[in-house]
C-alpha cells in the first residue's frame, strides 16, 4: 500500500486543499510523482490534509500551487505528505520502494522553486544540450 495525494482544485477552494487516499500500488491509478528541493529548514507553512492543518515546507507549498488546477482535482505522490515522517519503519519500507513507485507514475514532475530573475537562463542552457 501506499499513500496518493488528491489536490483538490480551485474551484473546490483557492486554498491549498488536499485528502490522502490509501492505494494498492499494484492497480492502476493516473497519478503524478513530484521531486523537489524540500527548501530551507524552518520556512513551513499549512495547508489542510483530510481537513486538518498539516504543516509543510514553504517551497512544498509553492509547488503544489503551482500544480494546483483550476477545476480538477489530481493524484500526486509526494514523499513529504505521503509518506509518515515520524514513523521510521515506513519510511524505510517506503524508501525501499521508491524506484517502482517513480517508475508507475504517469509522469514525474521536478521542482525547482518559484522562478527568479535568472530562470530564463536554464532554459537557454537546456536548449544548448
Amino acid at each position: 500500500m501506499i499513500r496518493l495525494l488528491r489536490l483538490k482544485s480551485r474551484a473546490h477552494s483557492p486554498y491549498i486543499t488536499c485528502e490522502i487516499l490509501h492505494c494498492n500500488i499494484e492497480n492502476d491509478y493516473d497519478y503524478i510523482a513530484l521531486s523537489y528541493a524540500w527548501g530551507p529548514e524552518g520556512e513551513n507553512e499549512c495547508i489542510l490534509v483530510d481537513g486538518c492543518l498539516c504543516t509543510i515546507s514553504a517551497h512544498l507549498t509553492g509547488a503544489l500551487q503551482h500544480l494546483q488546477k483550476d477545476d480538477e482535482d489530481c493524484l500526486y505522490w509526494i514523499d513529504q505528505l505521503c509518506i509518515n515522517q515520524a514513523d521510521d519503519e515506513e519510511k524505510s519500507d517506503q524508501v525501499y520502494r521508491m524506484g517502482s513507485i517513480y517508475e508507475r507514475a504517469q509522469c514525474v514532475v521536478v521542482w525547482l522553486g518559484k522562478p527568479d530573475d535568472d530562470s530564463d537562463l536554464l532554459m537557454v542552457f537546456f536548449g544548448i544540450l
